[in-house]
């Protein structure tokens, strides 16, 4: 197994600290007790001084509690909830870049529904995307992400002058050239054709 050490923490980018030790927390079975202790642990320079003086003045410390504040304390302009930076991201490039951002805020709050995962991630899509999913009725998270890759292949196929048909092996949806739409592909069962 690879060994895993619980990263440092200095002061910048706190949701990718928090992530980074949570995967550390899972791996290492550690309990909530232990977690404070830790975090305490890994903590450097101002960031050590902070949670110090954050423990003293906390009636009930938690892992909970800590994530929370250090997000605020630690996040500049990200300062914000993650329920209140997950209803405001958006897709600007790639959808793999916002499906990045996506799972990283998401992957902190794990009591969310897959209904409202959805939601929120439909949202955010750049409109041309977000149109070409919905005939499709995506049940979940991630069908919908693979169908977003889908069209954005499709879409950049077309655009760089690529091959009229484009298919994604990894996949089950088809770009049909000139139409502007991408269509579900059914699997090929033998005796019943070519899909």
């Amino acid at each position: 197994m690879k060994r895993m050490e619980l990263p440092t923490f200095e002061g910048s980018y706190p949701l990718g600290w928090i992530s980074r030790a949570e995967k550390y927390f899972e791996v290492q079975n550690v309990t909530p007790k232990e977690k404070l202790s830790l975090a305490f642990i890994s903590m450097e320079g101002n960031a050590s001084h902070w949670f110090r003086f954050w423990r003293q003045k906390t009636k009930n410390p938690s892992w909970e509690e800590l994530t929370t504040t250090l997000s605020r304390s630690f996040g500049g302009s990200d300062r914000s909830t993650v329920f209140k930076r997950l209803a405001t991201i958006r897709q600007i490039d790639m959808v793999k870049d916002y499906i990045q951002e996506f799972e990283l805020l998401a992957s902190q709050i794990p009591q969310v529904s897959e209904k409202q995962l959805l939601g929120y991630s439909f949202a955010r899509l750049q409109t041309k995307i977000r149109n070409q999913i919905k005939p499709h009725d995506p049940k979940g998270l991630v069908q919908a992400m693979e169908i977003a890759h889908d069209v954005e292949d499709a879409m950049i196929q077309v655009i760089t002058g690529g091959e009229m048909s484009y298919r994604n092996t990894n996949s089950s949806f088809r770009y049909k050239g000139g139409l502007g739409i991408v269509s579900r592909m059914e699997p090929f069962i033998k005796g019943k054709g070519i899909s």
